[in-house]
């Protein structure tokens, strides 16, 4: 059997937005080898991984495994557990984004969307959450610039009388 590779690109979720650099997650963009001949180094890496709870690193692994060995009901079963984990803790992060939103703390809310795509990476509520998040900083940017102009209008007018 042959080794193949699989291109993983998790570098897409940074363009949401500009501001990403200051988050503390860490997004890689990788080459996972499919190891067909030892296919025992995916099983510990998706161990690891689940352990560090880099669900989308497991489920590579674990999809890695069930391609390799299509009769293991196990690899099947642990890609839905680590799914079923993913999307759990991708619904929390919402969560809290949501809330924080709410309550107008914009950048910790957004630090929470972008969680949330770290264990959902085409989590469309997350993204459209920071599609507005950033529309309003924008919008936020260009009332304060508006209303800069206009005092320097005013200060004029009242200079020149």
């Amino acid at each position: 059997m042959k080794n193949f590779i699989l291109p993983i690109s998790v570098l897409s979720v940074l363009l949401v937005t500009q501001s990403c650099a200051s988050s503390n997650l860490t997004f890689t963009n990788e080459f996972v080898y499919a190891d067909t001949i030892h296919p025992e180094r995916h099983y510990r890496l998706a161990q690891k991984s689940l352990k560090e709870k880099d669900y989308q690193r497991s489920l590579r692994h674990w999809r890695i495994l069930s391609t390799v060995k299509p009769d293991a009901a196990e690899y099947k079963n642990r890609i839905r557990i680590v799914e079923a984990l993913a999307d759990r803790m991708a619904y929390l992060e919402i969560e809290k984004g949501q809330k924080l939103l709410k309550m107008g703390k914009l950048e910790i809310a957004r630090m929470h969307f972008l969680r949330a795509l770290f264990y959902q990476p085409n989590n469309d509520f997350a993204f459209g959450a920071l599609r507005e998040i950033n529309t309003d900083e924008v919008t936020k940017a260009q009332l304060t610039h508006i209303d800069k102009l206009k005092k320097q209008q005013v200060q004029q007018y009242a200079d020149s009388q």
